[in-house]
């Protein structure tokens, strides 16, 4: 279905596509420098949360581009697995090939999950078109496949009885019936009116896409959104509408439908690498309106959509100044640190476009309690010194701290007066202040940095 000779020989939108697609699947990814064939390898580190602490695999991802040959890849293609992965202190290993692995290769990759401990893993041609071919990637397919997303025809995905995902032509939307639990009728009109937008002229990089449908069946009315996408840099005094997509946007009746459309603008960055006409948040704010029919807000002729760039959220990003404020708490001496959390904001992404949470969270076994807050839990034996450290945090609307303490109760005994109190520091931005998950972590990573330096004062001041 897929025609992996539309990607170019020299490999480099192949690697490109394998990376687009681990992203989409939340994982963190890396180029790992050249490999054995003058290539770039990649670097995946997938994350596990247990009920004790978070461990991660790294994985070290071989992308080979055969397609153009038609060759299956073979024992010399990949160098010596063992040392690519020790080299890059790699426990998993990944071939992804747009063509097939040689047998010889197969079982080369057996004997080194058995001999050497390191798990392996191939994706060929098939196994990667399966990969492709499901909603969350649909707007990988019609960016690296531009010819062949246009002969998938008709790709619908169920998400209840009155609503649906679809791919159709490279166009990807919601569609939803008001009391109808079946699709298929309407979508030649659907059909009819992505062509005619297909058919508008616009100016040069400007562009319309349909993001959901809405078919009231109980009045035979569609109402149609679609944003109209510009280029940074134009004023709102040089940006007119043309009289064609006035002409569409209008509403009109066709052959006894009514049509109506609710338009929305948005500002684009083209030379951004993370940019992408069917990015997940241009729909997942709306959800609930593609559902029900109900309009999108709007304000002004502008309406800017801010979006995390998914490669900036890097294990220094995410954990250094955590792990400095920890490091930094652990060293006072009235001050015993049991167990230290920081804040989840990115499993947000999780949470953008999924119907159904409880599978979202019992199936990831995510935690849920902190996604704007670190937590610090210790024993502290001197509560005044820890009361004068405090003092010096800084606080504000925005960001501030909690200390909760906490009581011991055991079976046949109650309450346990221990020595040493037990208290929970709570490290807190409030998430109004930050535009997006990564502006957020930005933010509370500012706070963590600024208590740091104070218990580093404190400690100087009292000679500790």
């Amino acid at each position: 279905m897929l025609d992996f000779k539309e990607l170019n020989k020299d490999g480099n939108d192949f690697e490109l596509l394998v990376r687009e697609l681990l992203y989409n699947k939340g994982l963190e990814v890396y180029w790992s420098g050249k490999g054995p064939d003058g290539g770039k390898d990649l670097l995946c580190i997938e994350r596990y949360q247990s009920c004790f602490k978070e461990f991660t695999r790294r994985w070290l991802v071989q992308c080979k581009h055969n397609a153009h040959s038609e060759k299956a890849v073979g024992i010399s293609e990949l160098g010596v697995i063992e040392n690519s992965c020790g080299q890059h202190n790699a426990d998993g290993y990944l071939l992804v090939c747009s063509t097939f692995p040689s047998a010889a290769v197969v079982t080369a990759l057996e004997g080194i999950e058995k001999n050497r401990k390191i798990t392996t893993a191939f994706w060929d041609c098939r196994a990667l078109e399966r990969q492709l071919l499901v909603p969350e990637n649909w707007s990988i397919v019609n960016l690296f496949f531009p010819i062949s997303s246009k002969r998938l025809g008709w790709q619908i995905s169920k998400i209840d009885s009155y609503f649906w995902h679809a791919n159709y032509n490279g166009n990807i939307f919601y569609f939803a019936l008001r009391i109808g639990t079946n699709c298929d009728y309407y979508l030649k009109y659907i059909a009819e009116r992505l062509d005619e937008l297909e058919s508008l002229d616009l100016p040069k990089n400007h562009y319309i896409r349909l993001r959901a449908v809405y078919f009231d069946d109980k009045y035979t009315n569609f109402l149609l959104y679609l944003d109209y996408l510009l280029p940074q840099g134009i004023s709102e005094e040089d940006f007119d509408l043309s009289t064609d997509v006035i002409n569409f946007c209008n509403d009109r009746i066709i052959e006894g439908v009514s049509y109506d459309v609710d338009l929305k603008v948005y500002e684009y960055n083209g030379s951004s690498d993370n940019f992408d006409l069917d990015h997940q948040s241009y729909y997942a704010y709306y959800i609930s309106n593609f559902k029900s029919g109900m309009r999108r807000k709007k304000g002004g002729a502008f309406y800017k959509v801010f979006r995390d760039d998914t490669r900036e959220f890097t294990e220094e990003i995410r954990m250094s100044a955590f792990n400095d404020l920890t490091n930094a708490f652990s060293t006072m001496s009235s001050i015993r640190v049991l167990k230290a959390s920081n804040a989840k904001v990115e499993n947000l992404a999780y949470f953008s476009d999924n119907f159904s949470w409880d599978d979202t969270i019992n199936g990831s076994e995510l935690q849920t309690d902190n996604f704007f807050s670190a937590e610090i839990r210790f024993e502290c034996s001197d509560f005044d010194e820890l009361c004068r450290l405090l003092s010096t945090f800084p606080t504000s609307v925005v960001q501030h701290f909690e200390l909760e303490q906490h009581h011991i109760f055991l079976p046949d005994v109650g309450y346990a007066k221990d020595k040493d109190s037990l208290y929970t520091l709570k490290i807190m931005v409030h998430p109004t202040g930050a535009i997006s998950k990564l502006g957020f972590r930005k933010l509370l990573n500012q706070y963590m940095i600024e208590i740091t330096n104070c218990i580093v004062a404190f400690q100087n001041d009292s000679g500790n």
